[in-house]
């Protein structure tokens, strides 16, 4: 429950290890050049002033600049790279903006079942869309078996979002 109290609470050590052990190395670094690689060799020498800037960026409600920026590029994809949809862009960001992503969504993944409905089933680990499948099933048997009228509604909540926001500036 703590997560719920205090989700700006400062980052620990460990959080961050943690993290950094879970990155994958060997991939592009961001802006900085600094691989995951070299945090982890130098890890001893980073942690406690990587840790001092996470938790004043927490308290202050700011990211350093190396979390604000991204070298966009083009990757090419297969076919006629004279087209422009043979390539895909990515942004490359800055480890230390990776490092703290992931502690903050392994903390922020501890109050899911706090914070989320437990019929709500998609996009959370440990839950399964086929659970409300199961649901839907016991609903419509309950309700036949005791001889009760029964309809259900599906709405697509990205589709009812944009009508309303449509009917709400009269186009």
């Amino acid at each position: 429950m703590d997560y719920l109290r205090s989700p700006r609470r400062p980052t620990h050590s460990q959080e961050l290890q943690t993290a950094l052990q879970s990155m994958q190395g060997r991939r592009a670094p961001g802006i900085d050049g600094l691989s995951v690689e070299f945090y982890r060799a130098y890890w001893d020498v980073l942690s406690n002033d990587l840790l001092d800037v996470f938790n004043e960026s927490l308290a202050s409600g700011s990211m350093p600049v190396s979390c604000r920026r991204a070298v966009i590029t083009l990757l090419p994809k297969k076919g006629n790279l004279q087209d422009i949809k043979n390539w895909r862009p990515v942004s490359l960001l800055c480890v230390d903006y990776k490092l703290l992503s992931k502690a903050l969504a392994t903390r922020l993944g501890r109050a899911v079942e706090q914070v989320i409905h437990r019929d709500q089933t998609y996009c959370v680990p440990g839950r399964s869309m086929v659970d409300n499948v199961h649901l839907i099933r016991d609903v419509l048997e309950v309700s036949s078996s005791l001889d009760i009228n029964t309809g259900l509604i599906s709405l697509d909540q990205e589709r009812l979002s944009t009508a309303l926001s449509t009917a709400s500036s009269g186009k």
